[in-house]
């Protein structure tokens, strides 16, 4: 929310795999390949409040987690974020939750 211009409408979709989030201004091609470098600030943000670390921390725990996550520039506008983690399949008699003791 932070990039996107007051009134404009962050998109986050999920429809099963993956997530997808849409917001804020193009990201430049020359930026795509820093995004989710630490500190990695691209020249048009420099003026605005931050240190460069939401997307490097987002990827970190998104990589923590066994998934990807990805950074594109649709023509239509927007940053789009496309983050991908695995799913968890427990079996049934794991599923149950137990009573607490005491």
């Amino acid at each position: 929310m932070k990039w996107s211009p007051p009134g404009e409408t962050v998109h986050v979709r999920l429809d099963g795999h993956p997530l997808h989030v849409v917001d804020g201004p193009v990201i430049a091609a020359a930026d795509l390949p820093h995004v989710f470098d630490r500190f990695y600030r691209a020249e048009a943000a420099r003026s605005t409040p931050g240190t460069g670390l939401g997307l490097a921390v987002a990827a970190e725990v998104v990589h923590d987690h066994g998934g990807t996550i990805e950074a594109a520039s649709p023509s239509a506008g927007g940053a789009h974020l496309v983050i991908e983690l695995p799913g968890v399949v427990e079996p049934a008699e794991q599923a149950v939750l137990q009573p607490l003791a005491g």
